[in-house]
């Protein structure tokens, strides 16, 4: 499997008593999909830290090649609120995977046709009623009121964030964009 087809769906963040169970943190991409027990794809990202910048950098918005891959099976999943969780993962490579990544095939994902993160970075973005793309999705992220798009001007590279509110954006995957209402007023507010 190659790292480019995979996306890191939920970080082991500590070894819990029970064997092999982990608590997890998830942001929502992919979790559902997922129907243990099954293998999985284990990513060991190259930075081991506590650093959270660094941390995303290894995985966003693609797996860094100096990680490892390692095979897994992801045996039981229980999914909290305010994506905490516990995972049961075995790998016979790695007695401890504390700080590792469950991942899943980006393909999996895109056919379940739901929206992901993965699929809104990088789209163009257009302000209604014009046919120029004016930015581009630079990053995605969840906020207390919803989704919030980042996105990058393509005339001089200023940000801007945007509420993903479907009142304000549409996306479209099969035209391969975004449309955005007040496009330039998040621009002029930055």
């Amino acid at each position: 499997m190659r790292l480019t087809a995979l996306l890191a769906i939920a970080r082991l963040a500590r070894r819990r008593a029970a064997a092999d169970w982990y608590s997890i943190t998830y942001s929502g991409d992919g979790l559902s999909s997922l129907s243990p027990p099954e293998p999985i794809a284990i990513y060991r990202p190259p930075y081991q830290g506590s650093d959270l910048a660094a941390i995303l950098r290894c995985v966003r918005p693609q797996l860094d090649p100096q990680g490892r891959l390692i095979e897994g099976n992801l045996q039981s999943l229980r999914l909290g609120s305010a994506g905490k969780g516990a995972a049961q993962v075995v790998s016979g490579e790695l007695a401890n995977l504390s700080s590792c990544w469950l991942c899943i095939e980006r393909e999996r994902l895109a056919a379940s046709g739901d929206l992901y993160v993965f699929q809104l970075i990088g789209l163009p973005v257009f302000a209604e009623d014009e046919s120029q793309p004016r930015a581009r999705v630079k990053d995605y992220f969840e906020a207390a009121g919803g989704g919030v798009l980042v996105l990058e001007s393509l005339e001089d590279g200023r940000e801007a964030m945007a509420p993903f509110h479907p009142d304000q954006a549409k996306a479209d995957l099969v035209a391969g964009k975004l449309t955005l209402r007040y496009l330039q007023e998040y621009f002029e507010l930055s």
